[in-house]
């Protein structure tokens, strides 16, 4: 084998190997969401909170509609919580609760059509207390240091924040792009 046979065998393993690794993310996202969709419509049935796999330390607190989309909200936004799917900041009201609720997710896989969402459009978000409304005020793009998104409000609002640019490769840009939207009449 010569040098350049080498090095193109070298440059379509590497090549391989990254597909198999963006696949791997994809199938995760969607099978995590499958399995707590799963145990979000248990909950729902049985009022107990239930787990998406046995060794969950979190479990789906809310659904969020937008026409065809359909994406199952974690308890606890942690890193590890987001490799599942969106997650709800703990230090604000529930999803439907009055106040400013805040839901984190990524822009590559379950926040990925928050980029198409436009002012005017409805959102709906299921929780064990019923289904909540919400109308789109807003979209913005901010620094990621800016808190000012998740500061409590006087109204029932749903802030949905993900990482901008949409489609960058960079892996943790420093914007952020947000959402808000505030319960309809």
């Amino acid at each position: 084998m010569n040098i350049s046979s080498k090095l193109s065998a070298l440059l379509i393993t590497i090549a391989l190997l990254l597909i198999i690794n963006g696949s791997y993310i994809q199938a995760k996202a969607w099978l995590s969401q499958k399995l707590i969709a799963n145990s979000f419509n248990k909950q729902m049935e049985n009022s107990f909170i239930t787990k998406p796999w046995p060794w969950a330390d979190t479990h789906a607190i809310a659904k969020v509609e937008r026409n065809n989309t359909v994406s199952y909200v974690l308890a606890g936004a942690n890193m590890r919580n987001l490799a599942f799917g969106p997650a709800h900041m703990a230090v604000t009201p529930l999803p439907g609760e009055h106040g400013n609720s805040v839901i984190v997710g990524h822009r590559d896989t379950h926040f990925s059509f928050l980029e198409n969402v436009l002012v005017g459009e409805k959102l709906y978000i299921t929780t064990a207390k019923g289904r909540t409304e919400y109308r789109v005020e807003e979209t913005m793009i901010i620094n990621e240091s800016d808190l000012a998104v998740v500061q409590s409000l006087p109204y029932t609002a749903l802030t949905l924040i993900t990482c901008y640019p949409f489609n960058s490769i960079e892996p943790n840009p420093t914007k952020r792009y947000v959402v808000r939207a505030v319960k309809a009449a």
